[in-house]
């Protein structure tokens, strides 16, 4: 690779994406949330027999989930492995953090998007059947399939700003660091971000047992899907949806819903 694909190659981790916060996760549930209530009632119109209600938890769960994967595969798509981009990368890489780690945390973020996918499918296939009756019985899966949800997110937030160290550590290198690198000794090598591995327990696997919710679930991420005020999400008329701001923050959400 010569020096001008090299400066080509460093402009991609200049063009990377700021990673997500647990501030983006949690726009993103009142976000859909209004989206498919939006979505429900106009198809309630159109058929007055609908549960619009039923549909806006059951697409709800089904698209948090949708919407949380993508943003963390977002991610470890531009963190490509050391081992596809030129050496010089890796050791620029290598002497401020542990590259074992870097390794780790992408890993996290892979098991991330599975557990997404499979818990909020495993709840739309609570939300549609038979005995999901009661709209009562609808809002406690659909705060138990978020709290879930959630709870994911909140454990790779470690990874995600450790990630976002590298990120930031790659997009201020200058060509001149790569030259520096390139003919370094490394033999003074100091690693100054670490990534704690007992702070991202819970994903080792994918699997999610819809059994053992209690178990499984953070009660501070719970308490964030309450805090964000969905009940009255679904409360809102039409007129009112239409007027509510999707680029609100979850907190100024909050004092407009708790308003009405």
């Amino acid at each position: 690779m010569d020096k001008a694909e090299m400066v080509d190659e460093m402009m991609m981790f200049k063009k990377m994406s700021v990673l997500p916060t647990e501030k983006d996760f949690l726009d993103a549930i009142v976000s859909v949330s209004l989206q498919e209530l939006k979505r429900s009632s106009l198809k309630s119109k159109a058929c007055p027999k609908f549960d619009p209600i039923h549909m806006a938890y059951r697409e709800t769960v089904r698209f948090v989930g949708t919407t949380f994967s993508a943003m963390v595969s977002k991610v470890f798509k531009e963190f490509r492995p050391l081992d596809e981009t030129h050496p010089v990368f890796g050791r620029l890489i290598s002497q401020r953090f542990d590259i074992s780690h870097l390794s780790l945390a992408v890993a996290q973020l892979v098991n991330a998007k599975r557990l997404f996918y499979s818990i909020s499918m495993r709840f739309v296939q609570l939300l549609n059947k038979d005995d999901c009756d009661s709209l009562d019985k609808c809002k406690r899966l659909n705060v138990a399939a978020l709290g879930c949800l959630l709870t994911v997110a909140m454990r790779i937030l470690p990874c995600l700003a450790y990630l976002e160290k590298v990120r930031q550590y790659m997009a201020q290198a200058t060509e001149k660091d790569l030259e520096d690198e390139n003919a370094a000794t490394l033999t003074n090598k100091k690693h100054v971000a670490l990534l704690s591995k007992e702070a991202c327990t819970g994903l080792h696997t994918p699997r999610f047992d819809i059994q053992n919710v209690a178990g499984f679930v953070l009660p501070e991420a719970v308490a964030r899907v309450e805090e964000l005020g969905l009940e009255y999400v679904f409360k809102l008329q039409d007129n009112q949806l239409d007027s509510a701001k999707l680029s609100q923050t979850h907190k100024e959400h909050l004092v407009h819903y708790s308003r009405l």
